[in-house]
Protein backbone atom coordinates (compact mmCIF):
# COMPACT_ATOMS: atom_id res chain seq x y z
CA UNK A 1 0.00 0.00 0.00
CA UNK A 2 1.22 3.49 -0.84
CA UNK A 3 2.53 5.21 2.30
CA UNK A 4 0.78 8.41 1.23
CA UNK A 5 -2.60 6.73 0.66
CA UNK A 6 -5.34 8.32 2.69
CA UNK A 7 -3.12 11.17 3.92
CA UNK A 8 -4.26 13.60 1.28
CA UNK A 9 -0.68 13.83 0.04
CA UNK A 10 -0.04 13.39 -3.64
CA UNK A 11 2.01 10.29 -4.37
CA UNK A 12 5.31 11.22 -6.00
CA UNK A 13 8.45 9.52 -7.13
CA UNK A 14 11.35 9.58 -4.69
CA UNK A 15 13.15 12.91 -4.75
CA UNK A 16 16.80 13.59 -4.00
CA UNK A 17 17.68 15.12 -0.66
CA UNK A 18 18.64 18.38 -2.34
CA UNK A 19 15.08 18.71 -3.67
CA UNK A 20 13.32 18.13 -0.33
CA UNK A 21 12.44 21.22 1.69
CA UNK A 22 12.55 19.49 5.07
CA UNK A 23 15.89 17.85 4.42
CA UNK A 24 17.47 21.05 3.08
CA UNK A 25 16.29 23.07 6.10
CA UNK A 26 17.62 20.31 8.37
CA UNK A 27 20.94 20.29 6.48
CA UNK A 28 21.16 24.09 6.55
CA UNK A 29 20.52 24.01 10.31
CA UNK A 30 23.41 21.60 10.80
CA UNK A 31 25.73 23.75 8.69
CA UNK A 32 24.72 26.95 10.52
CA UNK A 33 25.11 25.21 13.88
CA UNK A 34 28.64 24.05 13.08
CA UNK A 35 29.56 27.47 11.70
CA UNK A 36 28.19 29.31 14.75
CA UNK A 37 30.00 26.92 17.10
CA UNK A 38 33.21 27.56 15.20
CA UNK A 39 33.04 31.37 15.30
CA UNK A 40 32.13 31.41 19.01
CA UNK A 41 34.87 28.98 20.04
CA UNK A 42 37.62 31.66 20.29
CA UNK A 43 35.64 33.47 23.01
CA UNK A 44 35.03 30.20 24.87
CA UNK A 45 31.25 30.04 24.57
CA UNK A 46 28.84 27.65 22.88
CA UNK A 47 25.73 28.66 20.92
CA UNK A 48 23.20 27.63 23.57
CA UNK A 49 25.09 29.71 26.16
CA UNK A 50 25.04 32.64 23.75
CA UNK A 51 21.32 32.02 23.27
CA UNK A 52 20.60 32.10 27.00
CA UNK A 53 22.65 35.26 27.47
CA UNK A 54 20.90 36.88 24.51
CA UNK A 55 17.46 35.91 25.76
CA UNK A 56 18.16 37.30 29.21
CA UNK A 57 19.75 40.44 27.76
CA UNK A 58 17.03 41.29 25.23
CA UNK A 59 13.90 39.59 26.58
CA UNK A 60 14.57 40.05 30.31
CA UNK A 61 14.69 37.70 33.26
CA UNK A 62 13.26 34.23 32.77
CA UNK A 63 12.96 30.78 34.30
CA UNK A 64 14.18 27.42 33.01
CA UNK A 65 11.00 26.43 31.16
CA UNK A 66 10.67 29.88 29.57
CA UNK A 67 14.26 29.84 28.33
CA UNK A 68 13.82 26.30 27.02
CA UNK A 69 10.76 27.39 25.02
CA UNK A 70 12.48 30.49 23.64
CA UNK A 71 15.53 28.54 22.51
CA UNK A 72 13.84 25.31 21.45
CA UNK A 73 15.93 23.09 23.70
CA UNK A 74 15.15 20.81 26.61
CA UNK A 75 14.85 21.97 30.19
CA UNK A 76 17.80 19.84 31.28
CA UNK A 77 19.96 21.60 28.70
CA UNK A 78 18.94 24.95 30.19
CA UNK A 79 19.65 23.69 33.72
CA UNK A 80 23.15 22.65 32.64
CA UNK A 81 23.79 25.88 30.74
CA UNK A 82 22.56 28.15 33.54
CA UNK A 83 24.87 26.33 35.97
CA UNK A 84 27.78 26.97 33.64
CA UNK A 85 26.85 30.63 33.11
CA UNK A 86 26.40 31.15 36.86
CA UNK A 87 29.84 29.66 37.51
CA UNK A 88 31.26 32.23 35.08
CA UNK A 89 29.28 34.99 36.86
CA UNK A 90 27.52 35.90 33.61
CA UNK A 91 24.05 35.34 35.06
CA UNK A 92 22.46 35.38 38.51
CA UNK A 93 19.47 33.64 40.00
CA UNK A 94 16.70 34.88 42.25
CA UNK A 95 13.27 33.79 43.41
CA UNK A 96 10.35 34.88 41.23
CA UNK A 97 8.27 37.70 42.70
CA UNK A 98 5.12 36.11 41.21
CA UNK A 99 5.79 32.52 42.28
CA UNK A 100 8.30 31.74 45.03
CA UNK A 101 8.63 28.19 43.68
CA UNK A 102 10.29 29.49 40.51
CA UNK A 103 13.94 30.38 40.10
CA UNK A 104 14.45 33.29 37.72
CA UNK A 105 17.70 34.06 35.92
CA UNK A 106 18.99 37.50 34.96
CA UNK A 107 22.03 38.61 33.04
CA UNK A 108 24.81 40.16 35.14
CA UNK A 109 27.12 43.02 34.20
CA UNK A 110 29.94 40.60 33.24
CA UNK A 111 27.32 38.75 31.13
CA UNK A 112 26.43 42.01 29.36
CA UNK A 113 30.12 42.53 28.61
CA UNK A 114 30.27 39.02 27.14
CA UNK A 115 27.21 39.88 25.03
CA UNK A 116 29.22 42.66 23.38
CA UNK A 117 31.74 40.07 22.21
CA UNK A 118 28.96 37.73 21.10
CA UNK A 119 27.23 40.53 19.20
CA UNK A 120 30.40 41.46 17.31
CA UNK A 121 30.98 37.86 16.26
CA UNK A 122 27.29 37.31 15.45
CA UNK A 123 27.23 40.43 13.26
CA UNK A 124 30.17 39.12 11.23
CA UNK A 125 28.54 35.69 10.97
CA UNK A 126 25.24 37.26 9.87
CA UNK A 127 27.08 39.30 7.23
CA UNK A 128 28.53 36.11 5.76
CA UNK A 129 25.05 34.56 5.66
CA UNK A 130 23.65 37.77 4.17
CA UNK A 131 26.24 37.49 1.39
CA UNK A 132 24.81 34.05 0.59
CA UNK A 133 21.11 34.90 0.91
CA UNK A 134 21.21 38.47 -0.39
CA UNK A 135 20.06 41.62 1.38
CA UNK A 136 16.76 41.67 -0.49
CA UNK A 137 15.81 38.17 0.74
CA UNK A 138 16.96 38.43 4.35
CA UNK A 139 13.74 39.67 5.95
CA UNK A 140 11.60 37.23 3.96
CA UNK A 141 13.83 34.36 5.01
CA UNK A 142 13.76 35.44 8.65
CA UNK A 143 9.96 35.63 8.56
CA UNK A 144 9.69 32.17 6.98
CA UNK A 145 12.09 30.75 9.55
CA UNK A 146 10.00 32.30 12.35
CA UNK A 147 6.92 30.61 10.91
CA UNK A 148 8.73 27.28 10.74
CA UNK A 149 10.10 27.56 14.28
CA UNK A 150 6.68 28.58 15.60
CA UNK A 151 4.73 25.90 13.78
CA UNK A 152 2.69 23.73 16.17
CA UNK A 153 3.54 20.55 14.28
CA UNK A 154 7.24 21.17 14.99
CA UNK A 155 6.73 22.13 18.65
CA UNK A 156 9.10 20.62 21.15
CA UNK A 157 8.68 20.45 24.87
CA UNK A 158 10.17 17.93 27.24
Amino acid sequence: MDENAGSGAKATHPTSHSQRLGFMIYRAGLAISRGYESVLKPINIIPVEAGVLGSLCYEGSNHVRGLARQLGVGRQTIVNVTRSLEAKNWISRSVSLEDARLVVFSISQPGRSKMLEIEAISAEFDNKLRDIVGNSHEQDLIEHMREIVGSPFLGYED
